[in-house]
């Protein structure tokens, strides 16, 4: 076996397996999907980059160059839509103009690519390291075109990192570090050496392995796609409180009694989420909450399960997301106030009663701990007392 085309077939078998994982897990949200159409277009530019080197003939490699066009033409495209569901940048756009505008550049390149000698010679060369391609005339379009949409792609991780706080940050961070390192050192071998007449092989599939890593390191320590939900040890002790589905509860300023409820529905077979201005430890240690999902609203930078109180649209995100993939589930809120302060009343409001309707279609239930003064009477009436 021809030891270069190693360098194509393990990033391969790298990125498949990140695409299935990410959308076997996350496969009702759109950012997943996304990322990982992002990854299978990776793993096509890596197997056909395999399957070239390891050719006998200018045929099969030149097949396998056409079919690897398809990864590498849309990969660019790929990533700059994924970085824009996962900056919220897609919501005030026209779809169809948006899709347009990603998708249209890379159809061109890739039509030009198979028909003519513009962006690579149709005739792959043969050289030590297997069958490659020579740049054409016109390969700077395809190196402007992506060059243009990673510098968008910077921007808008850059300007998460700037401006928000919390967990979006933290999941940012190791995403542009990851991408800026592979875009370097991917466009150095692939296109400034061999354009150079530099003769070494292309590493640009073996690099993307750093990205990938990247991602990898953001999903685990700091819930990229979503929150994972975890069941509490379900204990045989008859269940105090038995509550309505699809109903929201408040507690008069009794935290203790709040978690109390709270406890009694996650070790009684109920999902739930925490949301909380405690860090996550001081919560499981004094309620004996061991594997329920627990997010803290906070602005410090310390803590890998942490998100910005006022990042009002990511918290409504979050707990949607995690109902989705339940079915329903009890929230607990012990910030509301917080939350209020953050944002002001009218904002603070907005948010709750999202997250109340959202709980009333599902069946799930809503727990929070309030002075009932600062509710708006309408509001109050939404809720029981408990």
């Amino acid at each position: 076996m021809n030891i270069w085309s190693i360098t194509s077939l393990i990033p391969g078998l790298i990125h498949l397996f990140l695409a299935g994982y990410v959308f076997g897990k996350n496969y009702r949200k759109r950012s997943a999907m996304i990322f990982s159409l992002f990854a299978i277009s990776l793993a096509i530019w890596s197997f056909s980059e395999f399957g070239h080197r390891m050719a006998d003939t200018k045929a099969v490699a030149s097949i396998w160059m056409k079919i690897g066009g398809i990864g590498w033409c849309f990969m660019p495209s790929l990533c700059f839509h994924f970085v824009m569901v996962f900056t919220q940048k897609h919501k005030n756009s026209n779809k169809i103009i948006n899709y347009l505008g990603i998708y249209l550049p890379p159809a061109i390149i890739f039509y030009l690519f198979l028909t003519t000698n513009f962006i690579y010679i149709k005739e792959p060369v043969k050289k030590y390291f297997g069958y490659t391609a020579v740049p054409g005339k016109y390969v700077w379009i395809y190196a402007g075109y992506y060059t243009i949409l990673y510098l968008l792609i910077f921007y808008l991780l850059i300007e998460v990192i700037h401006k928000e706080a919390g967990i979006k940050k933290k999941q940012a961070k190791p995403i542009l570090v990851g991408s800026g390192i592979y875009i370097l050192l991917s466009t150095i071998t692939n296109i400034i050496l061999p354009e150079s007449s530099i003769l070494i092989p292309e590493l640009g599939t073996f690099f993307s392995i750093i990205w990938a890593i990247s991602v990898f390191y953001s999903m685990h320590q700091y819930q990229l796609f979503e929150i994972e939900p975890s069941m509490e040890n379900h204990i045989k002790t008859p269940q105090k409180y038995e509550l309505e589905q699809g109903q929201a509860y408040y507690v008069i300023e009794d935290e203790e009694k709040l978690y109390e409820i709270f406890y009694d529905q996650v070790v009684h077979g109920s999902h739930g989420l925490c949301m909380t201005k405690y860090s996550s430890g001081r919560i499981r240690n004094k309620y004996n909450i061991s594997k329920t999902p627990i997010l803290q609203l906070t602005y410090r930078d310390d803590s890998p399960n942490a998100a910005s109180p006022a990042d009002t649209n990511g918290i409504f995100s979050m707990v949607s997301e995690f109902i989705n993939k339940t079915g329903k589930a009890c929230i607990l809120l012990d910030c509301y106030h917080e939350i209020q302060i953050v944002n002001g009343p009218k904002k603070g409001e907005d948010l709750l009663i999202k997250i109340e309707d959202l709980c009333s279609k599902t069946g799930s239930n809503l727990l929070i701990t309030v002075d009932a003064s600062i509710f708006d009477s309408d509001l109050l009436a939404e809720f029981q007392i408990i």
